[in-house]
């Protein structure tokens, strides 16, 4: 997945605005930095296809403030891999107790790969 960070600073009265913006919003990652006593340094981890939505929407919020920049910057990697974090999320590893030997055998088996310090 391609990924974008979008960056902005802004007056530390507008992060709730921010914050009520983003909430419903596709974002992997948002990062609110205290640089100074008057200003937030906003980070977004987005991915490519939704930067264009993101931008949009802070430039229509924000366009009349002087000091309102954003920024984007290409991602050239991420760890942890969004692809990777959203697959597991979605899939947990179903364990289910043996009902027999045969199974019981088979479960501790895979425990025994999945999770050797338990076992």
């Amino acid at each position: 997945m391609a990924l974008r960070l979008l960056e902005m600073t802004l007056p530390k009265p507008h992060v709730r605005e921010v914050k009520e913006l983003l909430q419903d919003e596709p974002v992997v990652e948002v990062w609110y930095d205290q640089i100074s006593e008057e200003l937030t340094l906003l980070k977004i981890l987005a991915s490519s296809e939704e930067t264009e939505h993101l931008m949009d929407l802070l430039e229509k919020h924000f366009i009349r403030q002087s000091w309102f920049r954003l920024i984007l910057l290409p991602v050239s990697a991420s760890i942890p891999r969004v692809e990777e974090a959203q697959v597991e999320e979605k899939s947990p590893p179903s364990i289910e107790p043996p009902q027999n030997d045969q199974k019981k055998t088979d479960f501790l088996a895979i425990a025994a790969v999945r999770w050797p310090a338990c076992l």
